[in-house]
């Protein structure tokens, strides 16, 4: 008997078009032929010598095996029917008939597991065949999903935005409950954490990079709804960009299929382009209000702060004061040690004042040696003790201007005070300040004095 996968020809009976077509796509052969049930006898008796394979529907079998057609054809009707109906491909289909005589039970057992095996052999190659379409359907909406991402992301220029709606935007693709990003910016590192709970990202970073928090801005974007995460379901995100680094925290990281990772990827591969650009421009519009050398604001910062503050008071009813702090002598430093140990001795004592103040107050470098100490909600009573203070502490502070050298520093100050009930404007405070700190180097400097 010749093997079932030697045959020459295909016959397929009483198929539908649909049914037609199935086959040819699946078996991908032009030896196959279409008959109806009625035409079988004619056909067998005039290709007598050929090797084939019959496939024949179950509901055609049933029809033939009860009208009693001819031995030849219905020769494995000893199968059991249980066989033929588990055999369901192209719609119930597939019993394996071959041309040969059989004579006895082991050769029905060879057609069975034949057909067995072809039966096996189709149905995986139509398996595979609805695995592709689903994968191709599956990478159309992730494409879909991407051209919407880059499309939507790239239209917000505010970090904060960018990565609000970035995050909204992955949630559509996979359930993530938080997102923190770390951006190196020389050697401070920027922290974005969108998330419910702060302190356990803080923890997470620093037992795997082993920053200090001094080398960290944090910026914390609380998201309702997220839950607490579990470090041992967060996933670090690849990237091309070396500067940035990317964590987001999942229900089950294991569940995460692959091609949904790799999205996320290429998702936050541009979500970095997209904060690059974003903090650029933040750094270089802040270079319009920031003093290059102090990193305070500048007199462009006060001009808009100020006005800020005055309708704010006005509103509440509340006072505020300020402070002019000139640097003694400051050009004595300069001509005897240079313009670089003049420098020196301004960012120290910037650091001073920083360290002296609230955070709701500013700083501004006002004029070379010259700075403005703003205080919202701030009597010149309280503004007075305040400057008295901060004269002392630079009066008692080392100020190192390199190779070892070290010189005493003392500044003169003024304390002028606004109220928004009375008729004076900020050119009138400005002015008064400016007289007090006047007053003060007349008499012999390293001295505060209060206007009025």
């Amino acid at each position: 008997m010749s093997n079932i996968f030697d045959i020459q020809k295909i016959i397929g009976v009483d198929f539908s078009e649909e049914q037609k077509h199935n086959l040819l796509e699946i078996i991908d052969t032009n030896d196959v032929v279409f008959v109806e049930s009625k035409e079988m006898e004619s056909f067998y008796e005039g290709n007598p010598s050929e090797s084939y394979l019959i496939i024949i529907p179950w509901r055609t079998w049933k029809r033939l095996s009860k009208k009693g057609v001819s031995e030849r054809l219905l020769h494995i009707k000893r199968i059991e029917s249980s066989f033929i109906k588990d055999m369901d491909c192209l719609s119930e289909c597939v019993v394996g008939i071959s041309n040969n005589i059989l004579e006895d039970d082991s050769e029905i057992k060879n057609i069975m597991d034949s057909a067995k095996g072809l039966n096996k052999f189709i149905l995986n190659l139509k398996d595979q065949i609805e695995l592709y379409r689903e994968l191709y359907f599956r990478k159309s909406d992730q494409l879909e999903f991407l051209k919407s991402f880059f499309k939507k992301i790239t239209s917000y220029s505010k970090i904060d935005d960018i990565l609000i709606n970035s995050l909204k935007s992955i949630n559509e693709l996979c359930k993530v409950e938080e997102l923190t990003v770390i951006a190196r910016d020389e050697e401070q590192y920027n922290v974005y954490i969108l998330g419910r709970n702060k302190d356990r990202w803080l923890n997470f970073i620093k037992n795997r990079y082993g920053f200090l928090q001094d080398n960290l801005k944090i910026q914390h974007i609380n998201i309702t709804g997220s839950r607490d995460f579990s470090p041992n379901n967060i996933i670090e995100i690849n990237t091309s960009h070396d500067d940035y680094r990317f964590f987001i925290s999942v229900e089950d990281k294991f569940s995460l299929a692959e091609d949904i990772l790799s999205t996320i990827e290429m998702c936050v591969d541009y979500l970095a382009f997209v904060l690059e650009r974003a903090i650029e421009v933040k750094r270089i519009f802040a270079f319009a209000y920031i003093d290059f050398l102090t990193k305070v604001g500048n007199r462009h910062y006060f001009d808009k702060i100020i006005q800020q503050e005055i309708k704010r008071h006005q509103r509440l009813g509340s006072r505020f004061s300020l402070i002019m702090v000139d640097v003694d002598h400051f050009k004595r430093i300069n001509d005897r040690f240079g313009h670089y140990a003049g420098d020196m001795v301004l960012k120290q004592l910037t650091k001073i004042l920083k360290s002296s103040i609230r955070e709701i107050d500013h700083i501004i470098r006002y004029g070379g040696e010259e700075f403005l100490i703003l205080l919202p909600h701030t009597t010149k009573d309280k503004a007075y003790v305040l400057a008295e203070r901060l004269r002392n502490k630079i009066e008692e502070s080392r100020f190192e201007i390199g190779e070892g050298q070290i010189i005493p520093v003392t500044v003169s100050m003024g304390v002028a005070e606004y109220d928004p009930t009375s008729d004076i404007d900020v050119v009138q405070v400005l002015k008064e300040v400016d007289n007090a700190l006047y007053k003060s180097k007349e008499q012999g400097r390293n001295r505060v004095s209060v206007a009025g």
